[in-house]
């Protein structure tokens, strides 16, 4: 999958919204850090923003792709992991009665 997600970078027409989410994908999947800072990851403690190069300017570079700030994205990513993680508990508790 990783290969065909490289293929695509080099050779799709994407929105530069796609463009940065798809290129934080494949950089991540290599083991390096993103550009845009799109991908999460879940551990113990919660989603965890993976790490980001250069995070001083990610504000301009996600600017420049149409994509909101970092700290909104963190906050909008947070906020629907809690949405979802209530609803998998209402589910637990209707299965459970």
């Amino acid at each position: 999958a990783r290969d065909l997600q490289e293929q695509c970078l080099e050779r799709c027409d994407f929105e530069p919204k796609e463009h940065a989410l798809l290129t934080d994908r494949v950089l991540v999947a290599k083991g390096m850090p993103q550009q845009y800072g799109t991908q999460f990851h879940r551990t113990k403690r919660g989603l965890v923003l993976r790490p980001i190069a250069d995070r001083r300017h990610v504000d301009a570079r996600r600017k420049a792709v149409g994509l909101t700030p970092i700290a909104e994205n963190i906050a909008a990513m947070l906020a629907r992991d809690r949405q979802l993680a209530r609803r998998a508990m209402r589910r637990r508790i209707t299965v459970k009665q």
